[in-house]
């Protein structure tokens, strides 16, 4: 079995691509928190690359930027390629269901911008727009 489930925030500034056949597509990295503290009475945090396919990418290019926490389930996929006669091995998660973890895409300037480990209640679904649950299926995989 293949299955992983991640909670982080994006690292990079979201950049839409489309593939050769037409699908949206996001590369992105998850910082992902560690449970403890280090030596030094610190989180680390560990960075994995993500990749979101179609209307998954979609949403995500409209509704997040760098630092939106999000909770991942998805799948691992390494490969390799030789540059300049060296082997580099690549590890990646493919995200196939995404979940939203903050209430709206915040601007660090705002007065509704919600700090780390607030409760907040909303009074209506955060979600209502975004129309129905997306699913991915082997064909929105550009592979």
């Amino acid at each position: 079995m293949n299955k992983i489930w991640i909670t982080g925030r994006l690292t990079e500034d979201i950049d839409l691509r489309t593939s050769r056949t037409g699908k949206s597509v996001i590369q992105n990295r998850l910082a992902i928190r560690r449970n403890y503290k280090n030596n030094a009475g610190e989180y680390d945090s560990d960075y994995l690359t993500v990749m979101f396919y179609g209307s998954t990418a979609d949403l995500i290019y409209k509704y997040c930027k760098k630092g939106s926490k999000l909770g991942i389930e998805g799948r691992v996929q390494t490969s390799t390629a030789e540059y300049d006669g060296v082997k580099r091995y690549y590890t990646k998660v493919i995200v196939e269901q995404v979940e939203f973890l903050e209430n709206k895409k915040q601007d660090s300037d705002s007065q509704d911008t919600v700090k780390e480990n607030e409760s907040v209640t909303v009074d209506e679904d955060p979600f209502n727009s975004f129309g129905e649950q997306v699913t991915l299926n082997d064909d929105d995989l550009p592979f």
